[in-house]
């Protein structure tokens, strides 16, 4: 197959891989960015309640107003008066970044994503027509997707007759022709032209060689023959714009 298709092939995997990498790091930054904005009104409403209450004690802790006489009777103290304490949790809200914004980015991300995915998939349907060549064509250029023409099958095994449209993308001297066919055979070629327009191309599923048997190619005329059944005919393709 052609260098500039694999290579086509090997930028549509790689943007594929760009669009999930950047869904998957929209998600998580939205993730992370709603579970930060959860936190955070969850501390807000703590700090608006009142401070909570801290058990009574029930010992004097430092040991005052016990009474140290052994013949007296101890007694009992007072339980102090409940305390209001400070919330153990403070935000900061001077620091990092708040979940608003990372949710904004979040978003971000994912409108880059599928922006990008617009882009490749509009690229890839527009280069699949007809591809700028990579090298000047050898002989006379064939390179287009305006190609009219007919197929006329003898050989015995699928005989057939069909009007087609083709594309034909040429790298200097190698050459692929797809056509419309519906018939058994001859949806696609590969082979090579020369400098005079000769033209060596092979059927992708029958592997038959076809050939410019009468006439050599030209800018607008692609002429192909295949000998079958024992040589006795010739199955064509015309194409001319």
């Amino acid at each position: 197959m052609f260098k500039r298709v694999n290579m086509e092939l090997s930028q549509g995997r790689l943007l594929e891989n760009v669009v999930v990498y950047l869904i998957i790091a929209s998600l998580s930054v939205c993730s992370t960015s709603v579970i930060s904005v959860a936190k955070e009104n969850a501390l807000s409403e703590a700090e608006s309640e009142p401070g909570v209450l801290l058990e009574d004690h029930k010992k004097d802790p430092a040991g005052e107003g016990q009474n140290t006489d052994p013949g007296t009777k101890h007694t009992p103290l007072e339980d102090p008066p409940f305390v209001v304490s400070e919330p153990s949790v403070k935000v900061d809200e001077g620091e990092g970044i708040d979940g608003m914004t990372m949710l904004y980015a979040g978003g971000a991300i994912g409108i880059a994503a599928i922006a990008i995915a617009a882009f490749a998939g509009g690229g890839s349907s527009g280069s699949s027509s007809s591809p700028p060549p990579s090298t000047p064509p050898v002989g006379p250029d064939l390179n287009g997707s305006n190609w009219l023409g007919f197929l006329d099958i003898k050989d015995s095994r699928s005989v057939g007759y069909q009007n087609i449209s083709a594309t034909i993308l040429q790298n200097g001297s190698v050459v692929q022709i797809n056509t419309s066919s519906t018939l058994d055979y001859a949806h696609q070629f590969n082979g090579s032209i020369d400098g005079n327009g000769y033209m060596l191309m092979y059927d992708s599923v029958t592997g038959e060689d076809w050939t410019t048997h009468y006439s050599k190619a030209t800018a607008g005329t692609v002429d192909l023959y295949d000998y079958v059944n024992d040589f006795t005919e010739m199955d064509r393709m015309l194409l001319n714009r």
